[in-house]
């Protein structure tokens, strides 16, 4: 796979998601068998999936926003600034209100034209902070 076409995958991907194309994201851009990774926790795509649509429901406003991309060893890595008002649950933690913005690297391994593994990693102590949730540094 040629980093171009990498690259469009993984833009066309957050376009629909800024889009709110969610139908769009597991039929269009990942393998069916891909292996999923956030902060150390592994799933599949019914996983990551999952995440998507929690995330539109906790940060209803949520918008990704792409700073760099490279090639690193055969995969692509991207940097992302998400932006997102609190103004849904996020599991057992009531709506805060409060606006939050944290970058997000998301290393992905493409086969055949889609993603077939995604790895992201995120500062969640940076997130639960900016909802209140622990004191600032």
């Amino acid at each position: 796979m040629y980093p171009t076409e990498s690259n469009n995958v993984v833009h066309e991907m957050l376009k629909a998601f800024n889009e709110r194309q969610f139908a769009r994201i597991g039929k269009s851009f990942y393998h069916p068998d891909m292996v999923y990774t956030q902060n150390g926790r592994t799933g599949d795509l019914d996983t990551l999936l999952k995440d998507v649509d929690n995330c539109i429901v906790t940060f209803p406003d949520a918008r990704f926003a792409t700073e760099s991309q490279e090639i690193n060893e055969g995969r692509l890595v991207t940097q992302l600034t998400f932006t997102g008002t609190q103004l849904g649950a996020m599991g057992e933690i009531p709506p805060s209100g409060n606006p939050v913005r944290f970058n997000i690297t998301i290393s992905c391994r493409l086969e055949d034209g889609l993603i077939i593994e995604q790895v992201e990693q995120f500062d969640e102590m940076s997130v639960m902070q900016q909802l209140g949730l622990l004191p600032a540094k």
